[in-house]
């Protein structure tokens, strides 16, 4: 997943759940703890394993993946990664916001 779609995911409503036992690799790197404003929209993020507790009685709890899938499928937006040469990212970008204006839920992030 994007950088943007874990920080959305991890934004979300949880109610009182939540996760543990979970590595997670951002750009291929295996990280302990981040902080979420730390994560670039841009960032390449996976999760090994990671079971997430509905609440304290939870005992069995569901995986991180499952979890993902059902926010993921929930949303009424999509996260989508496009690759361009250099010299075209400039018209790409004046594309895209001309395509934004007056829409919501319309953001463009660069990454490199």
């Amino acid at each position: 997943m994007s950088g943007a779609e874990y920080k959305a995911w991890q934004s979300s409503e949880w109610g009182s759940a939540w996760w543990e036992e979970y590595e997670m690799l951002i750009n291929g790197v295996v990280v302990d703890d981040i902080a979420l404003d730390e994560v670039k929209d841009a960032d390449k993020i996976v999760i090994n394993g990671g079971v997430v507790f509905a609440d304290e009685n939870d005992r069995a709890g569901c995986s991180a993946t499952s979890h993902f899938n059902r926010w993921k499928k929930a949303q009424t937006t999509q996260f989508v990664s496009v690759q361009v040469s250099n010299d075209d990212v400039q018209a790409l970008q004046e594309l895209l916001t001309q395509f934004g204006q007056g829409r919501t839920n319309f953001k463009v992030t660069l990454g490199s």
